[in-house]
């Protein structure tokens, strides 16, 4: 895709399916790559969770070295996010919003999550 092409990139749940730092930041380099300036970047994913059956989860994290990562019974690997680590991750695109909500995960269990709206900066910003 060409660079500064998109106006707008939703993704949802994107990142908890990239338990890696280098991967996950490669695809918000890229999405950055196309958004045109002053495009907007919403990015919807999964926090920490604070409950037992999820910390003990990440008590793996050490073999993959963040914690939050875990594995699940059909064997994906998956990870949940500190919100500081969007800040990091986002660093070069402007926010705008930031809300934390409870979603429904797809086995039924609530879990947090955030939303968070960024634009890409101009080039003279």
């Amino acid at each position: 895709m060409a660079a500064a092409s998109v106006d707008v990139i939703l993704i949802f749940a994107v990142l908890t399916c990239i338990p890696e730092d280098q991967a996950q930041r490669s695809l918000i380099d890229e999405l950055t790559r196309v958004l045109k300036p002053n495009g907007l970047l919403y990015v919807s994913d999964l926090l920490l969770q604070n409950d037992q059956r999820n910390q003990d989860r990440y008590k793996s994290a050490e073999r993959y070295g963040a914690y939050g990562v875990f594995k699940t019974a059909d064997g994906a690997v998956c990870r949940h996010h500190p919100s500081n680590w969007f800040t990091t991750l986002l660093a070069r695109l402007d926010p705008i919003a930031t809300r934390h909500i409870t979603v429904p995960t797809m086995k039924g269990h609530e879990s947090e999550g955030i939303q968070l709206l960024t634009r890409k900066p101009t080039p003279n910003h």
